[in-house]
């Protein structure tokens, strides 16, 4: 039986977020209120702040991501973790990395090949 986990990413605020999945190319839904994830093949929906569809990367159910103070938890089916982990959230932080030390005046280049996210970074 599959069930939902939690796989925790730091994030600054929703625009960072939205603004990082949007560079990775990710559609996804964010809202005022609470979404809920529609109920996955073996599992119930659970409730989260931005849903993104089932499909993106492989993944065989809907995920989303829940805001939580400065801490941006993926809610995913058990089916799917090892799928988005690399493909979704190891990409997620190292473009929330580069966002930040872009705003600290940092040049930024996020090289992804080979299955490996790589951040390399210069001062100006």
């Amino acid at each position: 039986m599959s069930r939902y986990v939690e796989v925790a990413i730091a994030v600054g605020s929703r625009r960072e977020l939205a603004i990082a999945l949007d560079r990775l190319g990710i559609a996804a839904e964010l809202g005022d209120e609470p979404i809920m994830l529609r109920s996955g093949v073996e599992c119930s929906g659970a409730p989260v702040d931005i849903r993104v569809g089932a499909g993106v990367h492989g993944c065989v159910e809907e995920f989303g991501f829940l805001i939580r103070g400065t801490e941006l938890v993926l809610v995913c089916g058990e089916v799917d973790r090892r799928r988005l982990e690399p493909s979704v959230v190891a990409p997620l932080v190292a473009e929330l990395a580069r966002q930040r030390l872009a705003q600290a005046g940092l040049d930024v280049n996020v090289v992804r090949e080979g299955g490996t996210t790589r951040v390399a970074i210069r001062r100006p």
